[in-house]
């Protein structure tokens, strides 16, 4: 798999900054309120948001606005089910679809493939294994076309892999890489994410430990981990995520790779692994049907949970022959933890803005983005970056 590590630095053959239009695909779910929040402060593009409901698209444009009333906002009600996304981004002409209407997990590349045909260039948000991992399917065409398509410009893998690249600069061989995401509930918890979550729980999949293959299991093995003030501890479960397919190639000196996340619901992580062995044990064959109720439910609860949420990831290996374990954390205070996962795209955004041009082709967003990168953008919010070593 091809990926690139820069962006080139040439003008960008999509229009003047002065008439840029980014479309945004489910606008009004949560990543997409926070992202165009973020878009609407840049006066040099026009915002079209778009989704299935078109009340709430309106509700959000006039918020946008009230916000920051030189923003360039049109709504464009579109369901990506439907048979006519083609028709749609022919009618908005837009120079860059950005698709954040997850779950991925189910879905196939008829978004991708519908820019492809446009000739519009592409960036979503997947976080799901076989959705980005296969992404390079489409590398042929979109060198062909001279477009980039850009899959996971998200917290995975586009933060965890510039960390791990940050890491590299000290660790010369990297052994072990152990990490985890655990959001404040008073964060917010969106649909989407609740049924990607169910669709591996209790589903096997491979991962990397004593540099072979194994199989676990999603939602299994609950375990701990000590967040500095003010997340405190947090409980993780095991997560199914691109890194898995990823990283072994990328980081080949790599023996141990470990995802887990959760919310700071107290005992969710237990009973998420309950409900796992359940599915492990054939008793329930899916927990999807929760993902409706449980909205509600975790809005009644918000009062148990935080608005705090955290990051971390423990590299292990070895720097000059000697044995180095160092652990990174993000802290996001006051419900700001949304902003992280967001940022990639804002980045990529701001870059082509300035007329930095990432490469032709479809790929994962590794190597993208440094880590210094994602500090100097999120500088303004209450997020901290911290790196220790362990002895």
């Amino acid at each position: 798999m091809r990926l690139p590590r820069l962006c080139s630095r040439r003008a960008v053959p999509m229009g003047s900054s002065e008439d840029f239009r980014v479309l945004v695909l489910g606008a009004s779910g949560q990543f997409g309120k926070c992202l165009c929040r973020r878009m609407a402060a840049e006066s040099s593009l026009t915002l079209i948001i778009a989704g299935r409901d078109k009340e709430k698209l309106e509700a959000l444009k006039i918020h946008l606005i009230t916000s920051y009333p030189s923003a360039k906002i049109k709504t464009a009600p579109c369901d990506i089910a439907c048979g006519d996304f083609l028709d749609q981004l022919l009618t908005h002409k837009p120079n860059i679809v950005v698709h954040l209407a997850g779950p991925f997990q189910n879905q196939d590349y008829k978004i991708a493939k519908s820019c492809l045909a446009a000739h519009i260039s592409y960036i979503d948000m997947a976080d799901a294994r076989e959705f980005v991992s296969g992404f390079h399917s489409l590398d042929g065409e979109a060198q062909e076309k001279s477009i980039f398509l850009i899959t996971g410009a998200s917290t995975i893998p586009a933060l965890s892999s510039a960390v791990l690249d940050d890491a590299s600069s000290s660790i010369t061989e990297l052994h072990e890489a152990d990490y985890g995401i655990c959001a404040g509930l008073k964060t917010g918890l969106g649909y989407a994410t609740l049924r990607a979550v169910f669709s591996y729980c209790g589903k096997p999949y491979k991962t990397l430990s004593n540099s072979q293959d194994i199989t676990t299991y999603g939602l299994d093995e609950p375990r701990r981990h000590e967040f500095s003030k003010p997340v405190g501890h947090r409980y993780i479960v095991n997560c199914d995520i691109p890194d898995h397919e990823l990283f072994p190639s990328r980081y080949p000196t790599l023996k141990l790779l470990r995802f887990g996340s959760c919310i700071d619901v107290p005992g969710l992580a237990f009973i998420l692994f309950l409900m796992s062995r359940a599915v492990r044990t054939g008793w329930v064959r899916d927990w999807g049907f929760l993902s409706g109720p449980i909205v509600p439910f975790m809005k009644t609860v918000r009062f148990l949970g935080s608005a705090h949420s955290g990051f971390f990831m423990h590299c292990v290996g070895e720097a000059d022959g000697k044995y180095t374990h160092r652990l990174f954390e993000i802290i996001a205070r006051n419900g700001n933890g949304l902003e992280i996962p967001v940022t990639p795209v804002v980045i990529l955004i701001k870059r082509i803005l300035a007329g930095e041009r990432p490469p032709a082709g479809a790929y994962p967003c590794m190597g993208l983005i440094s880590l210094d990168e994602f500090k100097q953008e999120l500088a303004s919010f209450p997020i901290t970056f911290t790196w220790r070593t362990i002895k």
